[in-house]
Parts: C-alpha cells; structure tokens; sequence
C-alpha cells in the first residue's frame, strides 16, 4: 500500500546491505498474492538486524530474496539491492551461486530436517560446503567442521561425523546447521529463527557464539525470530513486518522499549501478563490475505485503535527520530502511554488448576529406555541409557512441564507414553489401568501427541482438511457430515482460516503447520495430550493464542497435558507441576511456584539464569555451564552432572545423588542433602 518506503540514509562503507522499496508477487490460483510491499532496510557490517512478525509476514520471503531463492514463479522487484556495493540484480543464477550463496553470504534455516540431508553423514555435508567454495584440502575442510560442531556444543564431534541427521535430536540439528552456515566464515549470516529448537542453556551459547564471530570478522547478521528476548539482546536494529509491510523500525531499545504502532505493541503484550492465571493479551484474528489487497492499512480489523480511514486510507510514515519510523495513521501523541511496564521478572505462579483433581490421570513407574548404537561404521556397539528409572504422577486437569536441554531424553519419554517407542523396564497405567490393556485404537483416543516438528508428522500428499479428519475416519467418529464440521471447529480454534482447508502442508509457513499438527491432536478430543514443543515454531501472538486454547480445553474437558518445552515463560504460564530432566534422569521435580522461586538444584538454577526476558541492551545471559556436555556414550561417574556444575564437591564423582523428598518437591544432588 502506498509509496515504497525510502532508504533512510546514504551509502557508506559501513553499510554491506541495502534494499530499498522491495516488492514480491506470487501467483496462485486465486489471483495474485502480494507478500511483500515496499520493503526498505539497512544492514552494517558487525551490525545484528533483527525481523519480526507473525509467521505470513513476508519476513522469510524478504530474506530470500536477498540470494534469489525465491520459488520460480515469483516475482521479485526492488529500486535498490545492493550487496558490498555490487547490484545484486544485475547477477545471473551462476554468478550468485559461484561467489555468494554458501560463500560470502549463508543462511540457517527454521526446519533442521528439510535442510539436512537425511542419505548423507553431517560431515560430508560439512566438508562439502567448503571444498566446493574453497581451494582447500579435505583434511582442512574436516578440522574446521570438528571445530565448528565443538563451538556449537555437538560433543564428541570427531566421532559424530559419520552419524547422519536422524541420530541427533531436533536441537542437535539445529546446531549442526548453523555450523553447516559457518564453514566459510560468510560477510552475512542470514538466521531464519535458528534458536527456535534449542533450549535455553544451548541458545544462550549459540547466540554468543554469533556474535563472538560478529566481533571477530566484522560479520553482519540478519535475525528472524519471534522470540522477542532473544531480539531485544541480540540485535542492534529492529524490523516489524505485518502483511508484507514494514510497520515500524528503529534501534531496538526504541522499538521494543517504546512501540509506537498498535501491532508492535500487541506483540509485546503477548508475553506481559503479570500473573500466572491471568490469560495472555494475544492479538484477536490471524494475518490476512494479501490477493488483490490495493490500498488501507492491513491491520485495520485487528487493531483496538481503527477508525473508519484506516480501512482505505493508506498510513503515513511518522518519523520520531534516531531513525525510528512507523507507519500508522494515527500519530505519536495518540498511541502515547498504551503499553503497560515489560517486566523482566518471572511472574506470580498459580497453585493449582481449578479443574485439577486427585484423580490419577497417568502413572508412570521406573521407566527405563536403552539403544544400542555405533559411532562409526566400524565402531562397537554401545549402550546409550536415554531415560533412566523415570517416575512420574500426573492428576486430572493438571499440567505438567517437562524442561531439560536437548539430549536429557524428553522426547524419548513423549514417544514412550504415546506408544511409538517401547520401554526397555518400567509401567505405564492411564487412570489406574496397565498400557498393556489397551488395544492400539482405544490407546490412541485416550492419548495424543503433538510433535516438535510439524513438517515431518504432516503427510505431504494431503490436504489440511485430510490430515485432520483422517483421525476421525480411522477411530469411525461421525459420518462426512460430523467429520468435516469438527475439522472446521479445530481449525477455527487454532487460529487457522478455513481457506487453508485445501492446501498443503509445504504451501503453509513452519508456524501454520505447527497449527494444524495441533488441530488434529484435538480433533479426537483426547484425555490426555503430551505436548513435544508444541509452540516452538509459533510466533509471540499465536502462541499466546495457542496456550489460552490449551488453558481452555483443560479446564473445560479436564485434559491433562505433559508439556515438554524449552520455553521457561510457557511452562511458568501453563504447568502446575514442572520436572527437570538431566542426561535421562529426574534431578528435580515440585510445583511451579517452588522450582521458579527455589530452585534446589544447580542445573534448574543454570536453566533459570539462561531466560532471555525483552531486555534491550541487556545481552546474553552467561549460564556458567559451557558446551561439554557429557556424551551420551560415556556416562560420567557420579553425578552426571557433576562435570559442568560450578559448585561440584569430590563427592559428586563417586556417587550419584538418589531423588529425595526436599521442602515442597523432589531434588537428586549432594548439596540438597547435607
């Protein structure tokens, strides 16, 4: 809508990325989809941009461009786009790929596993990436991926390169990637949201790591990410896009600090509710259709602040200095004194659910998992413990959040409990009766799963509105007429249109699809559902969306939810009780409010100390514990976490601490038990 946006400034030497009035178009079948509409920016050597915007923004799309990696019926125009002061519109397919794509300018990818090849080892993808670009020996290109998958925290890297993708966990992979958009030390490092699987001890590090580099080789870096901590302490400059515009920008300590545009401040009150039981502020509706879109400010039917012109007239810039600009119709003086305090505190913890009950909902007792697995193709066989005589209680309508780096064997546990994998020792009972008297179909309907990655649980081939109702036809639900109007009320609740019905899983954002791996998680109207990052690949106003809808369903059908997550705000929102997980192992398990307030243990105290809250200026946290950490192929002796705790005693080496009772909760360390 309206003019293209100008490029604030002039050309200098500093600034190794200009893009003025940027404009892509994609046909669909429907007319023409305009994703992205005078997009302007600024990007400086050794200087973070950081992108934000619901998942349908145009912000990836924008990124893309950049290297003309766009789909091939797309059509891209721009006034300005230059890279090192060369007109990147000018180059051809070769060019591009010869001298700039992988080599001076790399990007990591949202989904680990649709960017790694799953029939090659990561270190020939690895190596591969350097000896295509470099005049370098083999052995080169190997020292500097042991280097790499060392810096990103992959332990026991020179072993590792012969494993392929599907032998590390989703955080793994992730960090493989970015190790993967490192190996030619790039002018420019694209990050499509590359923390979004980590943990919060793993993305602290991975973050310091980039902008360790950034100081090291003037590296500039472009920062997609909903995860507005993460921005606010990592990036200089910030970008809000909505519908393919750009509707605010300026220093991040503005931007975030001072939103001006109602859209900005609406993202910021997702993750600002000031109590436990208080529902999130998320923003009503979901980002509209750009087909056929001409003139009017997109956000009009979502913004508390429309008035009749917003609908038609098209926004004005208004410049408030320091290079801080939005785009609304309303001016400074009217959006004054709207945004309530961020705060950077955790907050007030609910003390149980109102539809919790002493019903015992799911048991599990002593559950233990073991694989047998190799380093190399020559190597022995060895035994990795996953998860080690786990017990856990879960009540009725009670939220458990499960916490733990990448590795600690959570998701082992959530494929254990919805029957995909089996235990090697251990019970499982749902409300009072074994697991193992359940036949598969009856199973299924009393537990679901909602997976971290929703583009490997969505089948390809199918249609949105298939891949929901495909539950529904196997379990016998209903008749066409039934099955089609409970796909339609899921949808709805996710936050999903219903024109999304009859598209497909690759024609939707990571987000979107990660909304639809929900919906067919309810669609059977489970009593219990284990949540496996649920609302990682989310952005700050669907998940808020997302997490009131879960509160909801709890309290109104008393489910029972097992939340795994890296996400400490979440789990501080959502879970009564929290476990922490460690190496396979419970090393402390109680009530929110008491692990939140009084962490007993060393390592849930390291976790807490990594939460990034909006922090503008702040930095990375430093959590004190490093990357070692232990392979899981070489237990330590003792406690396993007893190599990278800063308060370790002799004793912590020769015996491992038993979970025992301590205050209001369970803790497994020395120091908790003088």
């Amino acid at each position: 809508a309206g003019q293209p946006q100008s490029v604030t400034g002039v050309m200098s030497r500093q600034k190794l990325l200009r893009v003025g009035g940027l404009s892509i178009d994609l046909p669909t079948d429907a007319g023409t989809l305009r994703a992205v509409r005078g997009v302007s920016f600024e990007v400086g050597r050794g200087k973070t941009l950081g992108i934000v915007g619901e998942s349908g923004c145009g912000k990836s799309l924008t990124a893309l461009s950049i290297m003309n990696l766009l789909p091939k019926s797309a059509s891209r125009r721009a006034e300005c786009l230059d890279l090192f002061g060369e007109d990147l519109r000018a180059l051809d397919e070769t060019a591009l790929a010869q001298s700039y794509r992988g080599q001076r300018v790399s990007y990591i990818f949202q989904e680990p596993m649709t960017s790694l090849n799953p029939v090659y080892s990561i270190g020939h993808q690895l190596t591969e990436v350097m000896l295509r670009h470099q005049k370098t020996t083999h052995e080169a290109a190997r020292d500097r991926a042991i280097y790499l998958l060392d810096r990103v925290g992959i332990t026991g890297a020179m072993g590792r390169l012969a494993q392929y993708p599907h032998q590390f966990s989703g955080g793994q992979r992730q960090r493989i990637l970015i190790a993967l958009a490192l190996m030619n030390e790039p002018d420019l490092v694209i990050a499509d949201e590359p923390t979004t699987a980590l943990d919060v001890t793993i993305q602290a590090q991975i973050l310091r790591l980039l902008k360790e580099l950034q100081q090291e080789m003037g590296m500039a870096l472009i920062l997609i990410s909903h995860d507005l901590g993460v921005i606010s302490r990592m990036c200089n400059d910030v970008m809000i896009m909505y519908a393919g515009r750009v509707v605010e920008k300026g220093a991040a300590d503005d931007v975030l600090g001072a939103p001006q545009h109602p859209y900005t401040q609406g993202l910021v009150r997702c993750i600002s509710a000031d109590t436990g039981a208080q529902r999130l502020e998320a923003i009503p509706g979901t980002v509209p259709s750009l087909i056929g879109f001409s003139a009017g400010c997109a956000f009009f039917d979502r913004c508390s602040l429309a008035t009749p012109d917003c609908e038609h007239a098209n926004p004005p810039i208004h410049e408030l200095g320091n290079s801080h600009s939005y785009e609304c119709i309303h001016g400074p003086s009217e959006n004054a004194n709207r945004l309530k305090p961020i705060t950077a505190t955790f907050r007030e913890s609910k003390e149980q659910t109102a539809s919790s009950s002493s019903e015992t909902a799911l048991e599990l007792e002593n559950i233990t998992c073991r694989f047998s697995v190799r380093s190399g193709i020559f190597a022995r066989r060895k035994t990795l413990t996953a998860v080690n005589d786990v017990s856990l209680i879960l009540r009725k309508g009670e939220t458990l959040g499960l916490v733990g780096e990448s590795g600690s064997g959570k998701s082992t546990l959530a494929r254990i409990l919805v029957g995909i994998q089996s235990a090697d020792a251990g019970n499982i009972q749902v409300f009072g009766r074994p697991s193992a008297q359940f036949d598969k179909l009856e199973f299924a309907q009393r537990i679901q799963p909602i997976f971290q990655d929703p583009y490997g649980s969505l089948n390809p081939r199918r249609t949105i509105g298939q891949i929901i109702q495909k539950p529904l036809k196997i379990h016998g639900i209903g008749d066409a007429e039934i099955r089609e109007r409970r796909m339609r009320e899921v949808l709805d609740a996710v936050g999903l249109p219903k024109r999304y019905v009859n598209r497909y899983a690759s024609q939707l954002s990571g987000g979107q699809r990660q909304r639809v791996a929900i919906a067919r998680a309810l669609a059977l109207r489970p009593d219990i559902i284990v949540c496996d990052e649920p609302t990682s690949a989310l952005d700050v106003s669907i998940q808020a969306q997302i997490l009131n809808l879960l509160a909801d369903l709890r309290d109104d059908f008393g489910l029972t939810y097992l939340f795994i997550t890296h996400d400490l705000e979440v789990v501080r929102h959502l879970a009564d009780q929290v476990a922490v997980m460690y190496f396979g192992e419970i090393v402390e398990r109680g009530r929110t409010a008491q692990i939140f307030n009084s962490p007993k243990h060393p390592y849930t105290r390291s976790l807490l100390a990594s939460f990034m809250s909006v922090a503008p200026g702040a930095g990375i946290p430093d959590n004190r514990l490093g990357t070692n950490y232990p392979d899981p192929l070489n237990r330590p002796s003792g406690c396993a976490f007893h190599p990278r705790c800063p308060n370790a005693m002799p004793e912590c080496a020769m015996a491992a601490p038993t979970l025992s009772t301590s205050e209001d909760g369970l803790v497994a360390c020395h120091l908790a038990h003088p």
